[in-house]
């Protein structure tokens, strides 16, 4: 298994709702939502890229992910190397979350020659992980003849 978790606790998230009912007035739902952790890994477990190439990070969702409950939707920043997003050293960084809970991916493109740490943050589900590392290597050069 190539997954890392990047949480072993269960973090519940307290939802109130106010209901207003016409003849008592508002009604309070107090409910417990569990928060579910995440793991990371490479997409068919590899990690070397050539410049260039799309990068794919598998998104693993462990408990139960009920998005219509939470006030935020899961939407993690990416920070390779210290620097976040887009920067010199990625570009097109994209969160794929449409669809299937299983076939949530994050992709990008790695543009600089190296090693690289990548380190999956999103505050509202208390995520931090930083356990993806990779390495890139030249890309192919494209020899026009005029």
């Amino acid at each position: 298994m190539y997954f890392s978790l990047s949480l072993l606790t269960i973090h519940t998230l307290h939802i109130i709702v106010l209901e207003f009912d016409d003849t008592s007035g508002f009604v309070i739902f107090a409910e417990n939502v569990s928060i579910p952790n995440f793991a990371f890994g490479w997409s068919d477990e590899k990690d070397t890229f050539a410049a260039g190439d799309i990068a794919t990070i598998k998104v693993k969702i462990l408990g139960n992910y009920e998005g219509e409950k939470y006030k935020y939707t899961f939407h993690p920043n990416i920070t390779v190397n210290g620097k976040m997003g887009n920067s010199s050293l990625v570009s097109g960084v994209c969160l794929n979350f449409d669809g299937e809970l299983s076939d949530w991916r994050i992709s990008f493109v790695p543009i600089k020659v190296g090693l690289f740490n990548v380190l999956v943050t999103d505050e509202h589900f208390n995520v931090l992980d930083s356990s993806l590392h990779f390495q890139v290597t030249p890309g192919f050069d494209l020899v026009f003849n005029y």
